[in-house]
C-alpha cells in the first residue's frame, strides 16, 4: 500500500526547476573539466558521464521510487546503497587517470540528498560517512590512505555547508507543504460549511413551511368549517324560520370576520402573538363561543393552579383546542365537548373529549399530524382515543420546567388517565 504522505512530497531536493538545471549544469562542467583535463579514454569518460547522470535521475526521482516500493523507509534502504556505489564508480574512474580535478563536487548532492530524509542522528552520520567514503576512498587507493587525512580536513568544511544548507532546505519544504495541507484542509471545511448551511437554510424553509401549513389549516379551516356548518344551517330553515335563518347569517358574517381576522394574524405572526397576554382559560373559553352557537354544550375545566405559559406553549395549546373542536363539529355529530387544562408543577396537560360517535380507527390527517408535530417541537407528546359510540378525546402533555425545544419526544399512543 503507498504511502498517502508521498502526496504532499516533492519528487526530490532539487525540485525547482532553476535549481535542478543549475545542478545539471555543474555535473556538466565537473565532467568537462575531467575531460579537459585528465587523460581519460573516450570510453571512461562516456562510462563516468553515464553513471554520474544514473546517479542524478536516482537522486531527481527518489520519490516516485519510493511510492512504487510502498514505503520511504524501505525504498531509501534499497535505493542509497546503489547511490553510493554510482558515487564510488564514477570518482573511482576520475581517479584512474592523471588529474581528478575537482570530480569531489559529485558527491555533493549525495550529501545534500539524505538530509531529506527523516533519519535518525545515528544513521545520518553513517550515511554521511558513506558519501564521503565514496570519495575518500578511491582518492586512497590514487594516492595512499596515509594522505588522505588532509585533505579530508580541507573538504570537510564544505560537506557540512551542504549539510546545514540541506537542513534548512527541509524546513522551508516542510513549512510550505504543511501550508499547503492546511489550506486544502481549510477549503474543505469551508465547502462543508457552505453546504452545511445550504442545508440548514433550506431545512428551516421546510420547517416554516410546515408551520404556516399548520396555521393555516388549523386557524383558516376551523372557521370556513363554522361558516359551512352555519350555512347549512341556515339553508335548512330559511323558509320556515326566517328570522333564525337571519340570526345565522349573523353568526356567519362574525364567523367569516374573525377567520378574516385569523388570516391577518398568520400572514404577521412574526410581528404580533393574537395571544398575547391572555390566560389559558381565557383563551379556551373564546374558542368555546363558537361551538355553543351551533348548539354544542361546553364545559371549561381548569385544574391546578393556573399560571402564565409561554407564547410557544399558549400557541400549541391554541392549535390544538382550535383542532379538536373544528374535527369534533365537521365528524363527531357530538352534543356535548369538555375542554380541561390540569396544570403540574413541570407540565401542562391539555384534554378535550366529546359524547360523539367516535370511530373504529384513527385517520392520521394532517390536523392530528399537526397536533403532534406541535406537541413533540416542545419535548412534549399527543394522545388520540376514541372507539365507535364512545366519543373522541385528545390528550396534550406539554412539559414547562425545562427549556422549550430541548429536544423532541416520540408521541405515545396512550390511554389518558
Amino acid at each position: 500500500m503507498v504511502d498517502p504522505s508521498f502526496e504532499h512530497r516533492p519528487l526530490s531536493p532539487f525540485m525547482n526547476r532553476a535549481a535542478f538545471w543549475a545542478l545539471i549544469s555543474v555535473y556538466v562542467a565537473v565532467y568537462v573539466s575531467s575531460y579537459m583535463e585528465n587523460d581519460l579514454s573516450l570510453s571512461q569518460f562516456l562510462l563516468m558521464g553515464l553513471l554520474g547522470f544514473l546517479l542524478l535521475g536516482s537522486i531527481q526521482f527518489s520519490t516516485p521510487l519510493f511510492a512504487l516500493i510502498g514505503s520511504e523507509r524501505m525504498g531509501f534502504a534499497v535505493i542509497f546503497p546503489f547511490q553510493v556505489l554510482l558515487s564510488f564508480a564514477v570518482v573511482f574512474i576520475d581517479m584512474s587517470g592523471t588529474d581528478p580535478g575537482v570530480v569531489w563536487l559529485i558527491t555533493m548532492p549525495l550529501m545534500s540528498y539524505i538530509c531529506f530524509h527523516k533519519l535518525r542522528l545515528p544513521v545520518l552520520l553513517a550515511c554521511g560517512l558513506l558519501v564521503m567514503a565514496s570519495f575518500l576512498v578511491p582518492l586512497g587507493f590514487r594516492v595512499g590512505f596515509e594522505k588522505i587525512g588532509l585533505f579530508t580536513f580541507e573538504i570537510l568544511p564544505a560537506y557540512v555547508f551542504v549539510v546545514v544548507f540541506a537542513q534548512l532546505a527541509v524546513r522551508e519544504i516542510a513549512a510550505r507543504n504543511e501550508k499547503e495541507i492546511l489550506a486544502n484542509e481549510l477549503e474543505a471545511a469551508n465547502r462543508k460549511l457552505r453546504n452545511h448551511a445550504a442545508q440548514a437554510e433550506e431545512l428551516a424553509a421546510t420547517r416554516e413551511r410546515n408551520r404556516l401549513a399548520r396555521d393555516i389549516h388549523d386557524s383558516l379551516g376551523h372557521y370556513l368549517t363554522a361558516v359551512h356548518m352555519q350555512a347549512a344551517a341556515a339553508q335548512a330553515v330559511l323558509d320556515q324560520k326566517p328570522e333564525t335563518a337571519s340570526a345565522m347569517l349573523g353568526q356567519i358574517q362574525a364567523m367569516a370576520k374573525q377567520g378574516l381576522e385569523e388570516v391577518r394574524h398568520s400572514v404577521a405572526a412574526l410581528r404580533e402573538d393574537p395571544l398575547l397576554g391572555k390566560e389559558p382559560g381565557q383563551m379556551l373559553r373564546e374558542l368555546a363561543t363558537t361551538c355553543e352557537r351551533d348548539g354544542i354544550a361546553v364545559e371549561i375545566h381548569v385544574e391546578g393552579a393556573e399560571r402564565p405559559l409561554t407564547a410557544k406553549v399558549m400557541q400549541t395549546l391554541f392549535r390544538t383546542a382550535q383542532e379538536g373542536l373544528t374535527n369534533m363539529r365537521k365528524y363527531a355529530e357530538a352534543s356535548r365537548v369538555v375542554l380541561r387544562l390540569t396544570f403540574d408543577a413541570d407540565a401542562v396537560t391539555f384534554d378535550l373529549e366529546d359524547d360523539g360517535r367516535g370511530a373504529d380507527a384513527l385517520q392520521g390527517g394532517f390536523g392530528l399530524t399537526g397536533i403532534r408535530e406541535r406537541a413533540q417541537i416542545l419535548g412534549g407528546r399527543a394522545a388520540f382515543v376514541t372507539e365507535p359510540g364512545q366519543g373522541f378525546h385528545i390528550q396534550v402533555v406539554i412539559p414547562t420546567g425545562r427549556a422549550e425545544g430541548a429536544g423532541d419526544i416520540s408521541a405515545q399512543e396512550q390511554t389518558p388517565s
